[in-house]
């Protein structure tokens, strides 16, 4: 297994060391087809697939680390809203759907 590792590279956005996404890849989720590159739901930040497959936000955002503008606790944490906003529900997914261009999924 550690060998594998060395022959993989790392990924900062998940922290797994795997292949780069291929630009042909996807993701589908509720009843969208994603494609890279993929952004962290909360934040914006560029994740790699696994990452928003598995959780749709990027490490810090998704185990709470983030907060939007709450530079008090801690300023390397807080960020200001997306471009989609801070909508929760389906306002927000559908803000982000039409920001990232994702299209209606074929399944």
């Amino acid at each position: 297994m550690e060998e594998l590792k060395r022959e993989l590279p790392f990924c900062e956005t998940c922290g797994g060391h795997h292949e780069p996404d291929q630009s042909d890849s996807w993701v589908d989720f509720r009843g969208y087809r994603f494609k890279p590159p993929f952004l962290c739901m909360c934040c914006g930040k560029v994740i790699c697939a696994r990452q928003f497959a598995f959780g749709r936000c990027c490490g810090p955002c998704d185990v709470g680390a983030c907060e939007y503008g709450n530079h008090a606790f801690r300023g390397s944490a807080s960020h200001s809203p997306p471009p989609w906003g801070r909508h929760n529900g389906k306002v927000g997914f559908l803000a982000f759907v039409e920001h990232t261009k994702a299209t209606l999924s074929e399944t």
